[in-house]
Parts: C-alpha cells; structure tokens; sequence
C-alpha cells in the first residue's frame, strides 16, 4: 500500500512543515534560498507570470531532494459570503444545487428594499446556463493556500466579497443602480467565510508550483500574481459535512 501525506497550506507553520515532508527542507533553509541573489538573477529572464513560476520549481527542485512516491492529498479553503448562522450542514453544495437557494436569498433582500422582483429568468441568461450545465464550472471550488484569497490579486475574483452567481443573477436581472442597491444589502447581512475541507482526491507534483511561487512572492514582498494558488473543483459532488474541518467567519473589513 502506498503511503500518502496529507499537506496543509492554512498557515506559515503548516505550510513549511507540509513542504518538508516532500523536500525534507527546514524553513530556514528554503526560506534562505527563495530570497537568495543567486536564485533571483536566474530568474531576471523570466518575468512573472512568464513561465516564471515553472521555472522558479525547477530551480527549487534542483536545491532540494523531493520524495515524490507518497500519494498527495490537500486541505483546500472554499471562499464564499454567508450569514454568520450558516453551519453547512448540507455540506458545500455545487453551483446548480445552490443557484435556487441564492436566488431565493436575493429575492428576500429585493423585498426588504422594497424593490419591484424582476421576472426575467435565469434559464434565459446564457452566461448562468453555461456555468450550470458545465460539471467543472459546478464546482464547489476550493483554494490551495488559504491566504490567496486574502490577497488583492489582478484578475482574480474576490468571493469573499461577493459571491460570482450572486453577482451574476443581479447584474443580469436588474439595472445597475438597482443592482448595486441589491449587492450593498447583501453585503451587510452577510459575512466573508473560508471553509477548510478535505478531498481525497490526488494532486499532481506540479500543483505545488503555485506554493513555492506563493512564498517567493511573499518572502520577496513581490505583488501576488494568479500563478500564486491551485484551484480545485470538486466537478458537480458536494463536499460533505464530514468533510469540512473549519468554518471561519472573517471581519467584514478583510474582504
């Protein structure tokens, strides 16, 4: 039986520890080297986001000794906005288990502002169908790095501060004074939320390309590009309760 390791990128701790048991590297000693000149001069010829980050691993690779035979699983960080009395119970649910739930939601905040309901259909929003019918699309999604969704990063959404379909139903039913009246209520009744759950599902070697970029970025107080996280999608299957291991409800002001 193949022995498997399980890594967690929660934290600074977790996150070093989680790479030693693959490179069998102190932090210090990765740490020393992701900030060393030698390494950064290699890099001059690769700008971020330029094949930077594959070329930053196999540096990385060249440094240290990796053990690669285990079977490689992850804690994965879904990000989204709730009530501070969600307790997911049902789990995380995929996009087109949850759309109705949302839907109902925005319509109880469009009865509080005591807005008119628009009757245009979801079905008839081509961008929502698209989303819905594609298992990938359906998620649940999750972040390999819990602090990535933290961070202010170009082309990437913010889902603490709005979740995508909640964006994509208002903006396409209602115009957009009205659409930003809707969204700043459902802001205030909700809170950002980082979910930790397991998968069992393996991650390939060069997932991990985004972690040490992560921290190259980070140690080098270098802008956060999107090559800076690995995402996951679960294709269309809940994450089960039993397998949701935090739920953290953040100040209002980090998302």
């Amino acid at each position: 039986m193949i022995d498997s390791i399980i890594l967690d990128f929660e934290n600074e701790t977790s996150t070093f520890n989680s790479l030693n048991n693959i490179w069998n590297a102190s932090q210090d000693e990765i740490t020393s080297f992701l900030k060393s000149k030698i390494l950064k001069k290699k890099l001059e010829d690769f700008p971020s986001g330029n094949h930077f980050h594959d070329v930053l691993f196999k540096e990385f690779n060249k440094e240290f000794d990796s053990d690669f035979s285990k079977k490689i699983t992850a804690y994965w960080f879904h990000n989204t906005r709730v009530t501070d009395k969600t307790d997911f119970k049902e789990g995380i649910l995929p996009l087109d288990k949850m759309v109705d739930k949302v839907h109902n939601q925005i319509n109880n905040f469009i009865t509080d502002l005591n807005l008119t309901t628009s009757n245009k259909s979801l079905e008839e929003s081509s961008m929502i169908q698209r989303k819905l019918n594609s298992n990938y699309d359906n998620g649940p999604w999750g972040f390999l790095i819990r602090n990535f969704a933290l961070e202010k990063v170009d082309g990437i959404h913010n889902y603490l501060s709005l979740p995508e379909i909640v964006e994509d139903i208002v903006y396409y039913k209602y115009p957009f004074n009205q659409a930003q009246q809707i969204l700043k209520e459902f802001k205030n009744a909700t809170v950002p939320c980082i979910v930790k759950f397991k998968s069992s599902k393996e991650i390939h070697p060069e997932k991990l390309s985004s972690v040490i970029n992560y921290l190259f970025h980070k140690l080098n107080n270098e802008k956060i590009d999107g090559n800076c996280n690995s995402n996951i999608s679960l294709m269309g299957e809940k994450i089960n309760f039993d397998s949701i291991i935090k739920i953290e409800f953040l100040e209002k002001h980090l998302a």
